[in-house]
């Protein structure tokens, strides 16, 4: 029995032997004709323990993967639990602040098409010097547009773990809104998503982390967000 191979090339069928190569034009033709699958769009969040998880959550539980997930992107998150834009944690595992975590590629994400970039934290700046958290934060968009200058690029702020304004956390929002005005990067005042009834429930024991439940909630509130500032469903 003799079989046959059919190779196509343009619209064209070639019926040929089994010892019968296709021809050098026709793997040419091939190739050009050859279209890549579309790179799967990427959100990626970049900042502290409320992305990151805590003694709670993990990753996979966190407000940005959840949200990120949500709105039907591959979601990466970054960062460091206990850093900020000044801050830098000390205790085992020690993590640098944001500006040094992004000199050791912090910022980098080999994977996908990323589209949509979130920096959040504050809550590690309280008491910090608010010139100081205003000058990181804008050398922090500055290396995030730099890295992915096509994304759509997001400066969330902390939320109030208590439910009700707190003056540190209040200047940390302030600085924060300054550096994304003068970046041009749209600011997202999260400080106040949880009331106070909410924080009392859904804030864990240590007064600052919020629980399982306490972090899909704010992922609500952060899908609800990104929709609003013109961020699509994917």
């Amino acid at each position: 029995m003799v079989l046959a191979v059919v190779v196509l090339a343009g619209s064209a069928a070639v019926a040929r032997g089994p010892s019968d190569a296709p021809t050098a034009s026709e793997v040419a033709a091939a190739r050009s004709a050859y279209v890549a699958p579309p790179e799967q769009p990427t959100a990626f969040f970049f900042g502290d323990s409320y992305f990151n998880g805590s003694d709670y959550t993990t990753v996979q539980e966190s407000m940005a993967y959840l949200a990120g997930s949500s709105l039907g992107y591959q979601t990466f998150v970054s960062g460091a639990g206990g850093t900020g834009f000044t801050s830098a944690r000390t205790e085992a595992p020690a993590s640098p602040d944001y500006l040094g975590q992004i000199r050791t590629g912090g910022l980098k994400v080999d994977v996908g098409d990323v589209q949509v970039v979130v920096v959040e934290g504050g809550l590690n700046d309280r008491g910090k010097p608010s010139g100081q958290v205003t000058a990181n934060a804008r050398q922090v968009l500055a290396a995030a547009k730099e890295q992915y200058p096509d994304a759509r690029l997001l400066l969330l702020g902390p939320v109030d773990p208590d439910g009700q304004p707190d003056p540190e956390v209040g200047a940390v929002v302030r600085s924060l809104a300054a550096a994304a005005k003068s970046e041009q990067v749209p600011f997202i005042d999260a400080s106040g998503w949880f009331t106070p009834k909410q924080a009392a429930t859904l804030i864990g024991k240590d007064g600052t982390h919020p629980t399982v439940q306490g972090h899909r909630v704010l992922a609500g509130k952060l899908e609800q967000t990104l929709r609003a500032r013109g961020v699509p469903a994917v």
